[in-house]
Protein backbone atom coordinates (compact mmCIF):
# COMPACT_ATOMS: atom_id res chain seq x y z
CA UNK A 1 0.00 0.00 0.00
CA UNK A 2 2.83 2.27 0.99
CA UNK A 3 4.41 1.74 -2.16
CA UNK A 4 1.49 2.35 -4.23
CA UNK A 5 0.66 5.37 -2.80
CA UNK A 6 3.84 6.88 -3.69
CA UNK A 7 3.34 5.94 -7.24
CA UNK A 8 -0.45 7.94 -6.57
CA UNK A 9 1.64 10.79 -5.72
CA UNK A 10 4.54 10.53 -7.79
CA UNK A 11 3.68 13.13 -10.48
CA UNK A 12 4.21 16.08 -8.17
CA UNK A 13 7.31 14.08 -6.72
CA UNK A 14 10.29 16.21 -7.35
CA UNK A 15 12.83 13.19 -7.24
CA UNK A 16 10.89 10.79 -9.62
CA UNK A 17 13.30 11.61 -12.25
CA UNK A 18 16.08 12.17 -10.45
CA UNK A 19 18.69 9.70 -11.69
CA UNK A 20 20.45 9.07 -7.67
CA UNK A 21 17.17 8.81 -6.28
CA UNK A 22 16.29 6.57 -9.22
CA UNK A 23 19.23 4.23 -8.23
CA UNK A 24 18.76 4.05 -4.74
CA UNK A 25 15.02 3.46 -5.33
CA UNK A 26 15.65 0.55 -7.69
CA UNK A 27 17.84 -0.97 -5.22
CA UNK A 28 15.40 -0.90 -2.55
CA UNK A 29 12.13 -1.75 -4.55
CA UNK A 30 13.99 -4.45 -6.26
CA UNK A 31 15.30 -6.13 -2.71
CA UNK A 32 11.80 -5.40 -1.18
CA UNK A 33 9.74 -6.98 -4.00
CA UNK A 34 11.76 -10.00 -4.38
CA UNK A 35 12.49 -10.59 -0.93
CA UNK A 36 8.73 -11.11 -0.56
CA UNK A 37 7.86 -12.15 -3.77
CA UNK A 38 5.64 -9.82 -4.98
CA UNK A 39 4.50 -9.40 -8.66
CA UNK A 40 2.37 -6.79 -8.51
CA UNK A 41 1.90 -5.43 -12.19
CA UNK A 42 1.46 -1.85 -11.20
CA UNK A 43 4.11 -2.12 -8.67
CA UNK A 44 6.30 -3.77 -11.31
CA UNK A 45 5.47 -1.65 -14.43
CA UNK A 46 6.40 1.22 -12.85
CA UNK A 47 9.68 -0.15 -11.50
CA UNK A 48 10.55 -0.98 -14.81
CA UNK A 49 9.63 2.25 -16.14
CA UNK A 50 12.22 4.11 -13.58
CA UNK A 51 14.77 1.44 -14.56
CA UNK A 52 14.31 2.15 -18.49
CA UNK A 53 14.74 6.04 -17.53
CA UNK A 54 17.91 5.66 -15.37
CA UNK A 55 19.25 3.16 -18.28
CA UNK A 56 18.91 6.77 -20.65
CA UNK A 57 20.36 9.27 -18.28
CA UNK A 58 23.17 8.03 -16.23
CA UNK A 59 25.25 10.89 -14.29
CA UNK A 60 28.06 10.81 -16.80
CA UNK A 61 28.02 14.71 -16.14
CA UNK A 62 29.11 13.51 -12.37
CA UNK A 63 30.96 10.68 -13.16
CA UNK A 64 31.56 10.37 -9.25
CA UNK A 65 29.76 7.81 -6.53
CA UNK A 66 26.66 8.67 -8.51
CA UNK A 67 27.43 6.81 -12.04
CA UNK A 68 28.58 3.98 -10.43
CA UNK A 69 25.13 4.25 -7.99
CA UNK A 70 23.55 4.01 -11.27
CA UNK A 71 25.21 1.52 -12.66
CA UNK A 72 24.63 -1.13 -9.46
CA UNK A 73 20.88 -0.09 -9.74
CA UNK A 74 20.59 -1.15 -13.72
CA UNK A 75 22.24 -3.87 -12.58
CA UNK A 76 19.77 -5.39 -9.96
CA UNK A 77 17.27 -4.35 -12.49
CA UNK A 78 18.33 -6.01 -15.25
CA UNK A 79 19.18 -9.28 -12.97
CA UNK A 80 15.40 -8.25 -11.15
CA UNK A 81 13.87 -8.29 -14.47
CA UNK A 82 15.80 -10.98 -16.57
CA UNK A 83 16.36 -7.58 -19.03
CA UNK A 84 19.65 -8.19 -21.58
CA UNK A 85 19.69 -4.41 -22.46
CA UNK A 86 19.56 -3.12 -19.44
CA UNK A 87 22.36 -5.50 -18.18
CA UNK A 88 24.40 -4.63 -20.83
CA UNK A 89 24.11 -1.39 -20.17
CA UNK A 90 24.85 -1.37 -16.59
CA UNK A 91 28.43 -4.00 -17.23
CA UNK A 92 29.21 -1.08 -19.48
CA UNK A 93 29.48 1.48 -16.43
CA UNK A 94 30.33 -0.56 -13.44
CA UNK A 95 33.46 -1.96 -15.66
CA UNK A 96 34.65 1.15 -16.98
CA UNK A 97 33.57 3.58 -13.58
CA UNK A 98 35.62 0.87 -11.33
CA UNK A 99 38.25 0.89 -13.40
CA UNK A 100 38.44 4.58 -13.68
CA UNK A 101 37.12 5.54 -10.01
CA UNK A 102 38.98 2.51 -8.26
CA UNK A 103 43.15 3.79 -7.48
CA UNK A 104 45.77 1.61 -7.82
CA UNK A 105 45.90 1.38 -3.63
CA UNK A 106 42.05 0.69 -3.49
CA UNK A 107 40.97 4.10 -2.59
CA UNK A 108 37.52 5.00 -4.15
CA UNK A 109 39.17 8.74 -6.07
CA UNK A 110 36.93 10.85 -4.25
CA UNK A 111 39.06 10.20 -1.04
CA UNK A 112 36.25 10.18 1.12
CA UNK A 113 35.85 7.15 3.52
CA UNK A 114 32.20 7.19 3.82
CA UNK A 115 31.70 7.11 -0.06
CA UNK A 116 34.20 4.55 -0.49
CA UNK A 117 32.31 2.33 1.98
CA UNK A 118 29.21 2.82 0.43
CA UNK A 119 30.64 2.09 -2.95
CA UNK A 120 32.17 -1.24 -1.60
CA UNK A 121 28.84 -2.28 0.29
CA UNK A 122 27.48 -1.79 -3.26
CA UNK A 123 29.80 -3.71 -4.86
CA UNK A 124 29.70 -6.74 -2.25
CA UNK A 125 25.75 -6.30 -2.49
CA UNK A 126 25.84 -6.83 -6.44
CA UNK A 127 28.39 -9.45 -6.32
CA UNK A 128 26.04 -12.03 -3.50
CA UNK A 129 23.09 -10.86 -6.36
CA UNK A 130 25.14 -11.88 -9.05
CA UNK A 131 26.48 -15.34 -7.42
CA UNK A 132 22.73 -16.07 -6.06
CA UNK A 133 20.97 -15.62 -9.55
CA UNK A 134 23.57 -17.39 -11.83
CA UNK A 135 25.15 -20.07 -9.49
CA UNK A 136 28.17 -19.45 -10.23
CA UNK A 137 31.10 -16.86 -8.74
CA UNK A 138 33.26 -17.09 -11.46
CA UNK A 139 31.73 -14.95 -13.92
CA UNK A 140 34.20 -12.28 -15.67
CA UNK A 141 31.92 -9.48 -14.34
CA UNK A 142 32.27 -10.89 -10.51
CA UNK A 143 35.84 -11.70 -10.96
CA UNK A 144 36.23 -7.82 -11.57
CA UNK A 145 33.90 -7.20 -8.80
CA UNK A 146 36.27 -9.10 -6.28
CA UNK A 147 39.09 -7.78 -7.17
CA UNK A 148 38.30 -4.21 -7.03
CA UNK A 149 36.01 -5.16 -3.86
CA UNK A 150 39.72 -7.20 -2.21
CA UNK A 151 41.34 -3.85 -2.65
CA UNK A 152 38.92 -1.32 -1.27
CA UNK A 153 38.59 -3.59 1.71
CA UNK A 154 42.51 -3.47 1.70
CA UNK A 155 42.77 0.66 1.16
CA UNK A 156 40.52 0.90 4.39
CA UNK A 157 42.66 -1.23 6.37
CA UNK A 158 45.53 0.91 5.84
CA UNK A 159 44.05 4.25 6.63
CA UNK A 160 42.16 2.95 9.66
CA UNK A 161 43.67 3.58 12.96
CA UNK A 162 44.21 1.20 15.31
CA UNK A 163 41.11 1.87 17.77
CA UNK A 164 38.84 1.31 14.48
CA UNK A 165 38.06 4.78 13.76
CA UNK A 166 38.20 5.94 10.33
CA UNK A 167 39.47 9.31 9.50
CA UNK A 168 36.50 11.90 8.32
CA UNK A 169 38.27 12.98 4.97
CA UNK A 170 36.70 15.68 2.81
CA UNK A 171 32.88 14.66 2.78
CA UNK A 172 32.32 11.92 5.08
CA UNK A 173 30.79 11.09 8.46
CA UNK A 174 31.81 8.37 11.19
CA UNK A 175 32.13 4.71 9.45
CA UNK A 176 34.01 3.28 12.20
CA UNK A 177 30.69 1.19 13.07
CA UNK A 178 30.36 -0.32 9.42
CA UNK A 179 33.66 -0.98 7.99
CA UNK A 180 33.90 -3.82 10.59
CA UNK A 181 30.65 -5.24 9.43
CA UNK A 182 31.76 -4.90 5.62
CA UNK A 183 34.81 -7.12 6.22
CA UNK A 184 32.88 -9.69 7.85
CA UNK A 185 30.30 -9.65 4.39
CA UNK A 186 33.53 -9.86 2.04
CA UNK A 187 34.98 -12.65 4.18
CA UNK A 188 31.29 -14.06 3.59
CA UNK A 189 31.35 -14.15 0.17
CA UNK A 190 35.19 -15.06 -0.06
CA UNK A 191 36.56 -12.19 -0.69
CA UNK A 192 39.88 -11.39 0.97
CA UNK A 193 41.32 -7.84 2.22
CA UNK A 194 44.34 -7.23 0.07
CA UNK A 195 45.88 -4.13 1.06
CA UNK A 196 48.37 -2.46 -1.00
CA UNK A 197 50.72 0.44 -0.26
CA UNK A 198 49.46 3.68 -0.26
CA UNK A 199 50.15 5.69 -3.29
CA UNK A 200 48.09 7.48 -6.10
CA UNK A 201 45.12 8.29 -2.96
CA UNK A 202 48.03 11.28 -1.86
CA UNK A 203 47.33 9.79 1.65
CA UNK A 204 50.22 8.54 3.84
CA UNK A 205 50.22 6.71 7.41
CA UNK A 206 52.97 6.93 9.87
CA UNK A 207 52.70 4.79 12.80
CA UNK A 208 54.72 4.02 16.27
CA UNK A 209 54.02 3.02 20.18
CA UNK A 210 53.02 6.57 21.09
CA UNK A 211 51.15 8.15 17.59
CA UNK A 212 49.40 7.22 14.67
CA UNK A 213 49.12 9.86 12.28
CA UNK A 214 47.76 10.22 8.73
CA UNK A 215 48.66 13.09 6.26
CA UNK A 216 47.04 14.34 3.02
CA UNK A 217 49.79 15.31 0.33
CA UNK A 218 47.38 15.09 -2.59
CA UNK A 219 45.73 18.20 -4.24
CA UNK A 220 42.56 18.81 -4.61
CA UNK A 221 41.20 16.01 -6.51
CA UNK A 222 39.83 14.38 -8.48
CA UNK A 223 39.82 16.99 -10.97
CA UNK A 224 36.51 15.11 -12.91
CA UNK A 225 34.46 15.17 -9.82
CA UNK A 226 35.53 17.38 -6.85
CA UNK A 227 32.26 17.94 -5.51
CA UNK A 228 32.60 15.87 -2.40
CA UNK A 229 36.16 17.79 -2.08
CA UNK A 230 37.77 19.96 0.41
CA UNK A 231 40.31 22.67 0.55
CA UNK A 232 42.65 20.25 2.63
CA UNK A 233 45.99 20.18 0.92
CA UNK A 234 48.30 19.07 3.59
CA UNK A 235 45.96 18.37 6.04
CA UNK A 236 46.61 15.80 8.89
CA UNK A 237 44.73 13.52 11.93
CA UNK A 238 46.63 12.53 14.70
CA UNK A 239 45.82 9.36 17.57
CA UNK A 240 48.34 9.74 20.28
CA UNK A 241 48.11 6.23 22.91
CA UNK A 242 45.42 5.28 20.27
CA UNK A 243 43.07 7.88 20.90
CA UNK A 244 41.93 10.84 18.62
CA UNK A 245 44.11 14.21 19.24
CA UNK A 246 43.97 16.37 16.02
CA UNK A 247 40.95 15.36 14.10
CA UNK A 248 39.19 16.57 11.36
CA UNK A 249 36.13 18.90 11.44
CA UNK A 250 33.84 16.44 9.54
CA UNK A 251 30.49 17.44 7.54
CA UNK A 252 27.18 18.27 9.71
CA UNK A 253 25.36 19.46 6.42
CA UNK A 254 25.19 19.44 2.62
CA UNK A 255 22.61 22.40 2.60
CA UNK A 256 23.69 25.78 1.04
CA UNK A 257 24.82 27.61 4.58
CA UNK A 258 27.75 29.31 6.40
CA UNK A 259 28.21 25.87 8.22
CA UNK A 260 28.79 24.03 4.80
CA UNK A 261 30.89 26.74 3.64
CA UNK A 262 33.27 26.59 6.45
CA UNK A 263 33.46 22.61 6.64
CA UNK A 264 34.93 22.95 3.46
CA UNK A 265 36.98 25.45 4.02
CA UNK A 266 40.97 25.42 4.83
CA UNK A 267 40.73 26.91 7.96
CA UNK A 268 38.28 23.76 9.18
CA UNK A 269 41.35 21.53 8.51
CA UNK A 270 44.82 21.19 10.30
CA UNK A 271 46.73 22.79 7.80
CA UNK A 272 47.87 26.33 6.45
CA UNK A 273 45.83 29.77 5.16
CA UNK A 274 47.15 32.58 3.69
CA UNK A 275 46.43 35.84 3.24
CA UNK A 276 42.67 34.42 4.97
CA UNK A 277 42.07 32.86 1.61
CA UNK A 278 41.16 28.74 0.61
CA UNK A 279 43.91 27.23 -0.53
CA UNK A 280 41.38 25.75 -3.38
CA UNK A 281 38.09 27.62 -4.64
CA UNK A 282 35.12 25.90 -2.86
CA UNK A 283 31.70 27.35 -2.95
CA UNK A 284 27.90 26.38 -3.14
CA UNK A 285 27.52 22.67 -1.64
CA UNK A 286 29.71 20.88 -4.13
CA UNK A 287 31.56 23.74 -6.25
CA UNK A 288 35.04 23.67 -6.96
CA UNK A 289 36.85 26.29 -9.36
CA UNK A 290 40.47 27.05 -8.95
CA UNK A 291 42.07 23.46 -7.41
CA UNK A 292 45.79 22.96 -5.21
CA UNK A 293 48.15 21.10 -6.73
CA UNK A 294 51.05 19.02 -5.06
CA UNK A 295 54.06 18.63 -6.38
CA UNK A 296 58.63 18.13 -5.22
CA UNK A 297 57.21 15.44 -3.19
CA UNK A 298 59.56 13.30 -1.24
CA UNK A 299 59.13 11.20 1.51
CA UNK A 300 61.03 8.17 3.59
CA UNK A 301 59.85 6.08 6.01
CA UNK A 302 59.58 8.79 8.42
CA UNK A 303 59.62 11.90 6.61
CA UNK A 304 57.63 13.53 4.15
CA UNK A 305 57.63 16.90 2.44
CA UNK A 306 55.94 18.19 -0.49
CA UNK A 307 54.78 22.18 -1.53
CA UNK A 308 51.75 22.98 -2.75
CA UNK A 309 50.83 26.15 -5.87
CA UNK A 310 46.75 27.14 -4.77
CA UNK A 311 48.32 30.36 -3.39
CA UNK A 312 49.83 30.97 -7.03
CA UNK A 313 47.26 33.25 -7.43
CA UNK A 314 48.88 36.24 -4.63
CA UNK A 315 52.29 34.86 -5.86
CA UNK A 316 52.67 32.65 -3.10
CA UNK A 317 53.80 28.65 -2.18
CA UNK A 318 53.23 26.48 1.26
CA UNK A 319 55.77 23.87 1.65
CA UNK A 320 55.16 21.41 4.55
CA UNK A 321 57.03 18.81 5.81
CA UNK A 322 56.74 16.15 8.36
CA UNK A 323 59.38 14.40 10.77
CA UNK A 324 57.53 11.54 12.56
CA UNK A 325 59.81 10.36 15.22
CA UNK A 326 59.52 8.05 18.24
CA UNK A 327 57.94 10.73 21.02
CA UNK A 328 58.38 13.70 18.67
CA UNK A 329 56.11 14.94 15.81
CA UNK A 330 57.82 17.99 14.15
CA UNK A 331 56.20 19.61 11.00
CA UNK A 332 57.60 22.62 9.53
CA UNK A 333 55.56 25.28 6.97
CA UNK A 334 57.48 27.82 5.07
CA UNK A 335 55.77 30.20 3.07
CA UNK A 336 57.79 31.27 0.00
CA UNK A 337 58.17 34.31 -0.62
CA UNK A 338 56.22 34.96 2.72
CA UNK A 339 58.13 37.79 4.52
CA UNK A 340 54.86 40.25 4.02
CA UNK A 341 51.99 37.41 4.09
CA UNK A 342 50.09 36.96 6.71
CA UNK A 343 49.87 32.97 7.40
CA UNK A 344 47.54 31.31 9.93
CA UNK A 345 47.90 27.53 10.89
CA UNK A 346 45.15 25.31 12.57
CA UNK A 347 45.06 22.48 14.82
CA UNK A 348 41.68 21.26 15.40
CA UNK A 349 41.94 19.36 18.58
CA UNK A 350 39.04 16.38 20.02
CA UNK A 351 36.28 17.50 22.25
CA UNK A 352 37.96 15.11 24.87
CA UNK A 353 41.05 16.62 25.05
CA UNK A 354 41.93 19.48 27.32
CA UNK A 355 44.76 21.62 26.25
CA UNK A 356 45.97 24.85 28.61
CA UNK A 357 47.88 27.67 26.57
CA UNK A 358 50.57 29.00 29.10
CA UNK A 359 53.17 31.38 27.20
CA UNK A 360 52.65 30.64 23.69
CA UNK A 361 52.64 26.78 23.99
CA UNK A 362 50.07 24.18 24.86
CA UNK A 363 49.90 21.66 27.32
CA UNK A 364 47.48 18.46 27.36
CA UNK A 365 47.88 15.29 30.03
CA UNK A 366 49.79 13.49 27.68
CA UNK A 367 51.27 15.92 24.91
CA UNK A 368 52.77 19.46 24.41
CA UNK A 369 52.78 21.62 21.48
CA UNK A 370 55.54 24.65 21.14
CA UNK A 371 56.23 26.79 17.85
CA UNK A 372 58.82 28.30 16.45
CA UNK A 373 58.15 31.31 14.35
CA UNK A 374 54.70 32.59 15.66
CA UNK A 375 53.48 35.40 16.19
CA UNK A 376 50.28 34.97 17.98
CA UNK A 377 48.88 31.36 19.79
CA UNK A 378 45.25 31.33 20.29
CA UNK A 379 43.22 28.35 21.61
CA UNK A 380 39.63 29.08 19.90
CA UNK A 381 36.20 28.08 20.28
CA UNK A 382 34.88 25.61 16.89
CA UNK A 383 33.07 22.63 16.63
CA UNK A 384 33.36 19.30 15.57
CA UNK A 385 30.66 17.27 13.48
CA UNK A 386 30.64 13.53 13.78
CA UNK A 387 28.20 12.92 12.13
CA UNK A 388 25.51 14.80 9.81
CA UNK A 389 23.52 16.93 11.95
CA UNK A 390 25.47 16.83 14.99
CA UNK A 391 27.85 19.37 16.14
CA UNK A 392 30.03 19.17 19.98
CA UNK A 393 31.85 21.97 21.09
CA UNK A 394 35.20 21.79 20.49
CA UNK A 395 38.59 23.97 20.50
CA UNK A 396 41.10 24.56 17.87
CA UNK A 397 44.55 26.17 17.99
CA UNK A 398 44.91 29.13 15.83
CA UNK A 399 48.75 30.19 14.76
CA UNK A 400 49.64 33.40 13.06
CA UNK A 401 53.19 33.45 11.42
CA UNK A 402 54.96 34.92 8.84
CA UNK A 403 57.23 33.32 6.56
CA UNK A 404 58.67 29.71 9.02
CA UNK A 405 56.86 28.30 11.29
CA UNK A 406 57.68 24.93 13.14
CA UNK A 407 55.57 23.06 15.69
CA UNK A 408 56.41 20.54 17.87
CA UNK A 409 53.70 17.81 18.97
CA UNK A 410 56.11 16.27 21.57
CA UNK A 411 55.56 14.07 25.15
CA UNK A 412 56.70 15.68 28.15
Amino acid sequence: ELLRDFISHSATNKTLYDSYTVSQRIINWTSFLSRHSITDEELLGFLYRQACYLASNPEYHLRNNHLLENGFALMWAALFFQDAKLRKKAERILVDELKSQILRDGAHFELSPMYHCIVLRHTLETIELLNSQENKGDGVLQCKLKEHASNMCGWIMNIAFDNGDLPQLNDSGDESHSWFALFQYADSLGIKCKPNALGPCGYRKFRNRHFEMLVDVNGLTPSVAPGHSHADTFHFVLHVFGSPFIIDTGVSTYSPSPERAYERSTQAHNTVMIENKDQSEVYGSFRVGRKASVYNLKESRNFISAAHNGYKIIGAVHHRSFDFGDREIVIHDRIDPGADLKATAFFHVHKNCFLSLKQGKLFSKFVQISFEGADQVQLCDTWMAPAFGVRHPAKKIRVDFKGELITRISLP
